[in-house]
């Protein structure tokens, strides 16, 4: 059994796409553990299908402008970083599910700093 760990910027609950991926790894064996966004009235966490999500919280519920949106991604990108380097060679695969595709850079630091 691999920790595999996933994130998208969006609410797991309500996207397909994520949940069809992150139970198909569940039903393979894994330990899945997803990272997104928390709506109002959500829990912090959550046991869904056998996926662990956890929610992370947001700027405001529904961002207006531009600026809002990219503070608020920014506060993802920064929590996915902690999280994982809160969590040191916890992960055998990290899946970020995300347009646009910088969020994959959040990975970048935990991973460098890892040590073996």
């Amino acid at each position: 059994m691999a920790f595999v760990m996933m994130a998208a910027y969006t609410n797991y609950r309500r996207d397909p796409r994520v949940k069809r991926e992150a139970e198909a790894l569940v039903e393979a064996g894994h330990r899945v553990i997803f990272l997104a966004r928390r709506q109002p009235g959500e829990p912090n966490r959550e046991m869904i299908a056998g996926v662990e999500v956890i929610k992370t919280p947001g700027l405001k519920n529904k961002c207006t402008s531009f600026t809002e949106y990219l503070i608020d991604y920014g506060l993802f990108f920064f929590l996915i970083a902690l999280h994982l380097l809160r969590h040191p060679l916890r992960y055998r695969l990290i899946h970020i599910n995300n347009m646009p595709d910088f969020l994959v850079f959040a990975t970048w630091l935990p991973r460098c700093s890892a040590v073996r």
